[in-house]
């Protein structure tokens, strides 16, 4: 499931960067600016994503400490806490991933 969270993230950030031409040509500066605001709305999106999803997953993988007492159920949160973590750094780096390079490409199109 995250897998595709990010995929369907990374495929948004790159539709962001199409140049559709319908009927007459828009100006540079207008298609630039459509394009960050693309970009800005997805990586909101994205990282709603992301909040969302860690905060499930979080959820879901200290479950079994409920069932648990003592030092088990201490080592069972511990572990949540650190598989949490470890999604959510996973989340962001390519969440960044797919965002700075395509910043960067309108970036450019925009000095040009």
């Amino acid at each position: 499931m995250s897998a595709i969270g990010i995929l369907m993230v990374v495929a948004a950030f790159a539709a962001s960067l199409h140049t559709a031409q319908k009927g007459k040509p828009a100006s540079v500066v207008d298609v630039v600016a459509s394009q960050r605001r693309k970009l800005l709305l997805t990586l909101y999106s994205g990282a709603a994503l992301l909040i969302s999803g860690v905060v499930a997953t979080f959820a879901y993988v200290r479950i079994p400490s409920v069932f648990l007492s003592g030092d088990s159920a201490q080592y069972m949160r511990e572990v949540a806490m650190l598989i949490t973590v470890t999604y959510g750094v996973t989340f962001t780096l390519s969440l960044a991933g797919a965002y700075i390079p395509a910043s960067i490409v309108i970036t450019e199109r925009a000095r040009v």
